[in-house]
């Protein structure tokens, strides 16, 4: 990547209306000109990006209040909107990933998704929560199995209402355990998009549509998209050892198609998050609270500056 990228957005700029819970800029989605920026606890600003300004913030009902020890701190990694609102509605469902570990309970695992609908009246915003998804973590998975476990214990949840799937993705071991990298692999597993009319979900291994695993060559797993038939997925901690990158899946190809490395980019010295699509340009967000312009997306493929 070029150091000649613009700069979007803002960086650590804080607004009055930010609780000071809201340390740490997390999922991000874009709806028209709006972009919602997740923060860790589950809060939520909404910044209008052809103003490059915050017009909103609010607290879905997934909100947790900040913490680091709870494991069902809502972390709101990943967020990401259904392509159209239903019938009443302004905004789609918008799919969070919770949780802030990557062990388990009785009903599965602590990384959960949290289908909240964002509502907007006299200018104010607000959210409900509609259902909770948990991919179960007391399947055994063994050689005979035509499927392999879809994640080490922290899975990301993509959802994809035109095809009616839900994609989970994750890899083999945790991604910032190094000890792993010679053995460890990307899993991208399908399972039938739940109806919302049902407020809890558990997934397990005989809901699985479809999986295929791909090589492994980065780590540090942070959030992604599904956009015309690929998952763009971001990656690092924006350290020498992490550096950010993305990685585009093809999930017509069942494989790793696209591979950036922005380790030199503008953004190299913040952790890379969320990304999203504006104006025909591909967007990510950082931790810092950037938001930076990457590349351009022509009918579904994405030329990075």
């Amino acid at each position: 990547m070029k150091q000649t990228e613009k700069r979007f957005a803002f960086a650590g700029k804080r607004i009055a209306a930010l609780p000071e819970a809201a340390i740490s800029q997390q999922g991000m989605d874009v709806y028209g000109s709006l972009a919602f920026l997740l923060h860790h606890g589950g809060s939520c600003d909404v910044m209008d990006l052809k103003e490059k300004k915050i017009v909103g913030h609010f607290l879905p009902e997934s909100y947790t209040g900040e913490g680091s020890g709870d494991p069902y701190i809502n972390h709101a990694n990943q967020a990401l909107f259904l392509s159209k609102p239903e019938r009443g509605e302004q905004y789609p469902p918008i799919y969070i990933t919770a949780g802030n570990d990557g062990g388990r309970d009785e009903e599965g695992y602590y990384g959960r998704c949290v289908v909240e609908q964002i509502h907007k009246e006299n200018e104010r915003y607000s959210s409900v929560l509609r259902q909770t998804i948990i991919l179960s973590g007391n399947d055994t998975y063994g050689p005979k199995d035509l499927y392999e476990a879809p994640c080490w214990g922290w899975p990301s949840f993509l959802p994809d209402d035109e095809k009616k799937v839900l994609y989970i993705v994750s890899a083999r071991y945790r991604t910032k355990l190094r000890e792993y990298d010679s053995k460890n692999a990307y899993i991208i597993t399908t399972f039938p998009l739940p109806e919302i009319t049902k407020e809890k979900v558990i997934l397990t291994k005989k809901d699985i549509l479809d999986q295929f695993v791909t090589d492994y060559d980065i780590g540090a797993t942070q959030a992604g998209m599904v956009y015309h038939g690929k998952i763009y997925y971001t990656f690092g901690f924006g350290r020498a050892d992490f550096p950010n990158g993305m990685r585009i899946f093809d999930l017509k190809q069942r494989k790793i198609t696209g591979r950036y490395d922005f380790g030199e980019s503008v953004f190299r010295n913040e952790e890379i998050e969320a990304c999203g699509v504006y104006n025909g340009e591909l967007l990510c967000n950082t931790n810092k609270g950037g938001i930076y312009v990457v590349g351009a997306m022509n009918n579904g493929d994405c030329t990075i500056s």
